[in-house]
């Protein structure tokens, strides 16, 4: 919510209701119906061995489908990416009316043939590429450990390569040598018969990894789609200083990434006799990101790409075909739809998109610089945060690694992925809005790097466990120091210009006020959490006694924070929060009617008992807090005219025994009758 101004949706607050939710998720958790005490799940034994880098696990069905569906859907997609472009008006309507009258005939029909000119291309730049790759001078750099100790090593020669060969392209170009429009002429060709090469090439990657692998870090799943998606090598090389993922991933997918902008802009201008301003911040924001990826190219090699992903079609495909094709897809767009944006727009989508490509270097370059002084470099000028991590390799080896934990690293385990996806937004954007198809990147880029996390995170928990752990509550303290930051960001947020339906009334002191209650709630569980995973634990025979109503008080009010999330998100009344409040709240007294109870603690050392308390009186308290944030929510919904959705809702009814029943509006009852929120 940093990023925007305006806390109309409610974003401010609801931030710390799902922090709560999450780590109420976690804490309901260690009320075990045995045990009564905080669990800590860690992978181990068989299964920590299946997740390590060096061995696959065998993957479900669905899985296997899901392989499938992508090796023979994506590239007749790469085919229909440019005949969308390039013959129907950039329409992904056309072109779908085409396929719906035409069938799988259609298809066939619009599928370029592999030509002798698209085979000289593609041979000529990757014998040319591969050339640089092996005589360019350049410094050695380690790569990462993998998990069966192996430590790659690489020639950082790629800032060079990028730049030879750019030069080399437009000297071709300004001599009359060679015409790029070439390029742009027969790219439906060049990207079909890249389609067929890639295909035979991942091939022979799955059989040199069966044959002749290079390194210790390889491995079959015993399935044959698996390993021709995923890889069988980790680091392929052919001889001993040829690294096929660099070949592929860097030198012919992110060079192809920064020559195809510029051929797009040569076709414009043969084309219209001019440049559009839209095509040339597109190209620029383009090239100003593929050269920051070169000069930061010794810290991609201890990315996922490359030091977890395996050499399949996954990643090698990727890079040969996905990439030049749909990477470059705004561009493609603009040769035949120029538009001119003017002078202010066109400056101000320049500087936004540079920044966002500057930031996410610099979250690279902080995190890379902060490995290699060994945690010693300053970061924004003070002595870095970090988390000190051993992991076991599967050789049995112990390491450490550095988990950084201050500078961008603080706000949030992935944020260079924001300024990612907002520079995609920015290159693409000055193609305006009146086709869909400039911003498939855009989107696909947040679902790759949604997945990546995701992915990136269980590699991470699996390989670090009680210190991802920690690592990990480190962004949820955060949450709970961020008062000043919040109270700033309120007080800009009043002075926007009126708009929407409040004008000048936006209730920020609202939002303010339930973010505070949130926290005074959140630091609560943070505390039980904490105490619960103590290496005293409560004995047996006290767990006993409470564990029924503290289980309780943990399932409700986990409950109630999820609703209220939910209820921020949508701006809707929550349907049945009152049900648990109520229930959260009997389970409350009886927590309090057992501990005033002294006949049941009868023989029990008062020292035992300590423990005891400080979990229950810790609960209660939650659950006091949980109410006063149900009841500033419902001033927010009042004032903020949230939906009354739940028209059909439930009413609750109860009776004088505490037990209580659900009735529907329209059955008739005696008794004392409570609305929920959205009733009343």
């Amino acid at each position: 919510h940093a990023r925007q101004p305006t806390l109309s949706r409610g974003i401010l607050a609801n931030s710390y209701i799902e922090e709560s939710a999450e780590s109420w998720r976690t804490t309901s958790a260690v009320y075990d119906k045995e045990h009564f005490q905080c669990t800590v799940e860690q992978r181990g034994g068989r299964e920590e061995e299946a997740m390590a880098e060096s061995q696959l696990v065998h993957p479900p069905l669905f899985t296997y489908i899901s392989m499938l569906a992508l090796l023979t859907l994506v590239p007749p997609f790469v085919i229909l990416m440019w005949y969308t472009n390039v013959h129907a008006d950039g329409s992904v309507l056309q072109t779908f009316n085409y396929l719906k009258e035409n069938g799988l005939q259609g298809l066939i029909d619009i599928w370029p043939r592999p030509t002798a000119i698209a085979g000289k291309i593609i041979i000529c730049y990757a014998l040319f590429e591969a050339t640089l790759q092996l005589l360019l001078p350049g410094k050695r750099v380690e790569g990462p450990i993998s998990p069966t100790g192996h430590r790659p090593v690489y020639k950082a020669n790629g800032m060079a390569a990028y730049t030879v060969t750019l030069i080399t392209y437009l000297c071709l170009w300004w001599f009359g040598i060679f015409n790029p429009t070439i390029v742009y002429d027969h790219l439906g060709e060049i990207l079909s018969t890249l389609n067929f090469g890639s295909l035979i090439f991942c091939l022979f990657l799955y059989i040199k990894g069966h044959v002749a692998p290079s390194s210790t870090d390889h491995g079959s799943s015993g399935n044959i789609i698996v390993d021709y998606y995923w890889g069988m090598e980790l680091y392929p090389r052919i001889g001993k200083h040829f690294d096929i993922k660099v070949f592929t991933n860097c030198r012919f997918g992110m060079i192809s990434w920064g020559l195809l902008p510029i051929t797009y802009c040569i076709k414009q201008y043969e084309e219209y006799g001019s440049l559009s301003d839209s095509m040339l911040i597109h190209t620029i924001i383009t090239l100003v990101y593929v050269t920051k990826f070169f000069w930061w190219e010794a810290g991609y090699w201890n990315t996922m790409d490359i030091a977890h992903d395996r050499a399949g079609f996954y990643i090698c495909w990727g890079c040969l075909v996905f990439l030049p094709c749909m990477y470059t897809s705004p561009g493609m767009y603009l040769v035949k739809h120029p538009v001119n944006l003017g002078p202010q727009l066109a400056i101000s989508i320049l500087v936004a998109g540079i920044l966002c490509v500057y930031i996410n270097y610099d979250c690279d370059r902080q995190r890379q610089e902060f490995r290699r002084t060994n945690g010693k470099a300053l970061v924004w000028g003070k002595a870095p945060s970090k988390i000190v991590a051993s992991y076991t390799t599967t050789t049995g080896e112990t390491k450490t690694s550095l988990l950084l934990t201050s500078g961008w690293w603080g706000l949030s385990r992935h944020f260079h992925y924001v300024p990612e996806i907002l520079a995609s937004f920015f290159w693409s954007v000055p193609a305006l809005f009146n086709h869909f198809i400039p911003y498939f990147y855009v989107i696909y880029l947040t679902g790759l790097l949604l997945d990546r996390a995701k992915r990136d995170d269980e590699r991470c928990k699996s390989k670090y466990g009680k210190y991802w752990k920690k690592y990990c509550e480190k962004g949820y303290k955060s949450v709970l120091n961020s008062k000043s930051a919040e109270e700033v960001l309120a007080n800009f947020a009043k002075w926007e210009p009126r708009h929407g339906k409040f004008r000048y009334r936006h209730p920020w002191a609202q939002y303010l006020d339930i973010g505070g209650i949130a926290r005074d709630c959140a630091y609560r569980i943070h505390a039980l959490n904490v105490y619960l995973n103590y290496e005293t634990q409560i004995e047996q025979e006290i767990r006993t006694k409470i564990q029924e109503p503290c289980m309780k008080v943990c399932t409700e009010c986990g409950h109630v924070l999820k609703e209220l999330a939910l209820a921020m998100k949508t701006m809707t009344y929550p349907l049945t929060i009152i049900v648990h409040i109520d229930n959260a709240k009997i389970a409350a007294e009886n927590l309090k009617s057992l501990l005033h109870t002294n006949s049941s603690w009868e023989g029990i050392i008062f020292s035992d008992i300590i423990p005891m308390a400080t979990v229950a009186s810790l609960l209660i308290e939650t659950v006091y807090y949980t109410i006063k944030m149900v009841e500033s929510f419902d001033q927010l919904a009042a004032l903020a005219r949230f939906k009354k959705t739940n028209r059909f809702a439930p009413v609750r009814i109860r009776t004088n025994s505490w037990k209580t029943k659900r009735v529907m509006p329209d059955q008739p009852s005696t008794e004392s009758v409570h609305h929920d929120v959205a009733a009343e």
